[in-house]
C-alpha cells in the first residue's frame, strides 16, 4: 500500500501552464492543428522571451487537507530537468529528475531512484512539460498530438488537445475558447485515477505570463490542493548542480550497542509477517511487515499511544476506493535491537478482518519502507527470523540469484516470468495471496488459470474481483516454481489497475524463498527455502468469502455460482454472527481461514442475522468432490 504523493505533481503542473497561453482566437472554420496552436501560444505568451529563459524557479504556498505548507520548484526549460521540494505539516520530501533518473528524497534525506515502469513514464511526461516540449517541432521533441474537439461546462467553452510525449503519459489540455488560456489539464495515472488541474490568476513575470493559482482535484473536494505562487525568478542558463540527485545517508537508525547485525523473530499471521514493535518506550504491539508500506498506525493504536493526527490526505491500496489518513510523529520505535528515531506514522483504518484477532491484541499497524530503506534485511520464513544488517549489504554483488530491484515509489519491483511471459512484479509481503496477475498482462499474454473460480480480495481502499486458480510456472531469477497459486485481478482503479505492472507477488509465493532485500543498492537475493519444492494446494471451498463488519459480525462478500454456499441459500450481504456455533468475535483471520478450509470437507453452520435482529441457522453442506 502506498499513499498518494501529490504536491510534486501539483507543483510541476505549474510548469505546464507556463506555456499554455494564447491571444483571443478568431473563429475557425475547421479544427485547429495542434502544432499551429502551440506556435501561436508561444508567440502570445512571450514569444522569443521564452528562448532567453534557461531556468525558472518559484515558491508557492500550499493548502491541502486542512494543512498549510510551502513548495519550491526548479525547472530546466531546455533539458526538462526539474526538482520539487514540499513541506506540509509533519510531511516533508523532495522529488526530481536529473536528465537520466527520477528520484525521491524522503523527509529524512534518504534518496531512492524511481526506475519502475510507471515512474519512468511519469518522469518523461514531467520532463516534457518542464521544457515546454510542445514548442519544438515533433521531429526534435516527439509527441503524438490530436485535437479532440470542443467541450462545454456551463457558459464556458473549451478546445481540448490531447498530447502524448514519446514513451510518456497522455495529457488532455482544456483551453478556454474565449481567452485562449489553459483552464484545465487532465492527467490519468497508471492506477486509473484522473487528476484535474485548474489554472487561474495569470500574471506577467519577466515578459512571460504565469498562472499564480493552481487547484488540483481527484474528484473529492476534501483532498483538493491549492498552490499560490509567492515568488518567481528566471535565469538565462540552467545550473546543472541545482538538478543533481542529492547524496543519501542514514542518520536516524542503528542497531543498539553498535552491533553490525541482529536477528528479530517473527510469527506468521494469515500468511503475513507479524513482529512486535515498541513505540516511545511503550509495551510491544503487533505490527505487520509490508515491503511497500510506510509506518502506519490504526486510529485505535494511535489513541492508545497518545499520538494525535494532523491533516487529511488520501490513501489508496488494493481496492478502487480512497480513504482518509492523518499523520503523526513518534520519538522512536524499536524492533528487537533495531532503533529508528523521530518517525512519522500515517494514521488510517486497516480492514477489520485483518485487525481484529479475537482474544489476542489487535493489529496496531504496519512497518516496511522506513526499516528496509535503512538496513539490509534477510527474511527466513523457515526459521521465522529477520536478520538486520547495515544498508548496502548487496552492493556490488553480481550473482545469478541477486536480482535488480526497481521502484515506482516505495514498493520494490523485480522482473519475473509467468508461463514464459516476462513482466515487472511488485514484491509485497503485505499480501497474504500468492501470485496476483493484473488483467491487462494476463490477457495480453494469453495466461489462463487452471482450477479457475471467482472470488474477491481487498485491503486499504476496498475490494476487487478476482479469478483464482493456478498457473503452470513462475520464475524469479534462476528459480522456477511449478503450478503456484495465482489470481487474475480485475480492477478499474487502484494499484491493481496498472497496465505497466504485470502483477503482485505475495507471501504464499515469497515464503517459498529466503529473501534478502537491500533497498539501498536496489538488489534482492533470492534463495530457495526448505518448502520451495512443496506442491501448492488448491483446496476445495464452500464457495463464499467474508469480511468483518465489526468485532461481533462478518458480512458475506461474495458467493460463487453453483457452490455449496449458493445451494444453501447464502447470499452476498448476509450478516454472520456465528460460525459452527462459535461467536464471530472468537475468530482471528488465521482461525477463520482454518475453519473454512476444514469445513469444505465437513460442512458448516452459519448464524445469519436479519435486519430486524432475528437470526437463522443455515447449514452449508460439504463441497462437492472436485469442487474448488
Amino acid at each position: 500500500m502506498t499513499p498518494f504523493h501529490r504536491w510534486p505533481r501539483l507543483a510541476l503542473a505549474l510548469c505546464a501552464a507556463l506555456a499554455w497561453l494564447a491571444a483571443p482566437a478568431a473563429a475557425a472554420a475547421a479544427d485547429p492543428d495542434p502544432q499551429a496552436l502551440f506556435a501561436r501560444m508561444k508567440a502570445a505568451s512571450g514569444g522569443e522571451r521564452w528562448d532567453r529563459i534557461g531556468e525558472i524557479e518559484y515558491e508557492a504556498a500550499l493548502r491541502q487537507g486542512g494543512e498549510a505548507g510551502r513548495v519550491r520548484v526548479r525547472r530546466d526549460l531546455v533539458g526538462g530537468r526539474h526538482r520539487v521540494r514540499s513541506d506540509l505539516g509533519v510531511q516533508h520530501g523532495e522529488r526530481g529528475y536529473d536528465g537520466r533518473d527520477a528520484w525521491m528524497r524522503d523527509e529524512k534525506g534518504l534518496v531512492t531512484v524511481l526506475d519502475g515502469a510507471a515512474a519512468r513514464r511519469e518522469a518523461l511526461t514531467d520532463a516534457y512539460l518542464a521544457r515546454n516540449g510542445w514548442f519544438a517541432p515533433p521531429a526534435r521533441d516527439p509527441a503524438a498530438m490530436a485535437y479532440l474537439g470542443e467541450r462545454r461546462d456551463g457558459d464556458a467553452r473549451y478546445h481540448v488537445v490531447e498530447v502524448t510525449p514519446a514513451r510518456g503519459a497522455t495529457l488532455a489540455a482544456w483551453l478556454d475558447a474565449r481567452t485562449g488560456l489553459l483552464a484545465r489539464l487532465h492527467r490519468r495515472g497508471d492506477d486509473g485515477r484522473e487528476t484535474v488541474l485548474h489554472y487561474g490568476d495569470y500574471r506577467e513575470v519577466d515578459g512571460v505570463r504565469l498562472p499564480f493559482s493552481v487547484r488540483q482535484s481527484e474528484g473529492d473536494a476534501r483532498y483538493d490542493s491549492l498552490l499560490r505562487l509567492t515568488r518567481v525568478r528566471t535565469r538565462p542558463v540552467a545550473d546543472a548542480a541545482r538538478f543533481a540527485r542529492p547524496a543519501s545517508a542514514v542518520r536516524d537508525a542503528r542497531i543498539a550497542g553498535g552491533a553490525r547485525r541482529t536477528t528479530v523473530p517473527f510469527e506468521l499471521y494469515a500468511g503475513k509477517i507479524l513482529v512486535s514493535l515498541s513505540i516511545d518506550g511503550g509495551a510491544p504491539l503487533p505490527f505487520l511487515l509490508d515491503t511497500g508500506g510506510l509506518n502506519l498506525l490504526t486510529p485505535a493504536a494511535a489513541r492508545a499511544l497518545g499520538l494525535r493526527g494532523e491533516g487529511e490526505q488520501p490513501v489508496q491500496g488494493a481496492g478502487e476506493g480512497v480513504q482518509s489518513l492523518q499523520t503523526a510523529r513518534a520519538g522512536r520505535y524499536r524492533l528487537g535491537q533495531v532503533e529508528l528515531d523521530d518517525q512519522r506514522f500515517l494514521i488510517v483504518e486497516l480492514p477489520q478482518l485483518l485487525v481484529e484477532r479475537g482474544d489476542k491484541p489487535p493489529i496496531a499497524g504496519l512497518i516496511g519502507y522506513e526499516l528496509l530503506r535503512r538496513f539490509t534485511v534477510r527474511i527466513d520464513y523457515d526459521a521465522r527470523l529477520l536478520t538486520v544488517s547495515p544498508a548496502g549489504g548487496l552492493a556490488g554483488t553480481d550473482a545469478p540469484d541477486v536480482l535488480a530491484l526497481s521502484f515506482d515509489d516505495r514498493t520494490p519491483q523485480a522482473t519475473a516470468r509467468v508461463d514464459g511471459a516476462e513482466g515487472l512484479f511488485a514484491l509485497d509481503t503485505g499480501s497474504g495471496s500468492g501470485l496476483s496477475l493484473l488483467a491487462p498482462f494476463a490477457a495480453g499474454h494469453g495466461i489462463v488459470l487452471d482450477a479457475d473460480r471467482a472470488g474477491m480480495m481487498g485491503g486499504v481502499g476496498g475490494h476487487v474481483r478476482i479469478r483464482t486458480g493456478q498457473v503452470r510456472r513462475f520464475e524469479l531469477g534462476p528459480h522456477a516454481l511449478p503450478r503456484p497459486s495465482a489470481d487474475i485481478v480485475e480492477a478499474k482503479a487502484g494499484v491493481f489497475a496498472s497496465r505497466l505492472l504485470a502483477g503482485n507477488v505475495g507471501q504464499a509465493v515469497l515464503s517459498r524463498f529466503v529473501l534478502t532485500f537491500d533497498y539501498d543498492s536496489r538488489r534482492l537475493r533470492v534463495e530457495p527455502g526448505r518448502r520451495f519444492a512443496e506442491p501448492f494446494e488448491t483446496p476445495a471451498t464452500l464457495g463464499f468469502g467474508l469480511d468483518r463488519v465489526d468485532r461481533t459480525r462478518f458480512r458475506v462478500l461474495h458467493v460463487a455460482e453453483g457452490s455449496a454456499a449458493a445451494g444453501a441459500g447464502v447470499r452476498a450481504g448476509d450478516v454472520v454472527t456465528a460460525l459452527g456455533g462459535e461467536p464471530a468475535e472468537r475468530f482471528d483471520l488465521d482461525e477463520l481461514q482454518a475453519l473454512l478450509r476444514r469445513s469444505a470437507r465437513s460442512g458448516l453452520d452459519l448464524s445469519i442475522q436479519a435486519e430486524d435482529g432475528t437470526e437463522r441457522i443455515v447449514r452449508v453442506p460439504p463441497a462437492a468432490p472436485g469442487r474448488r
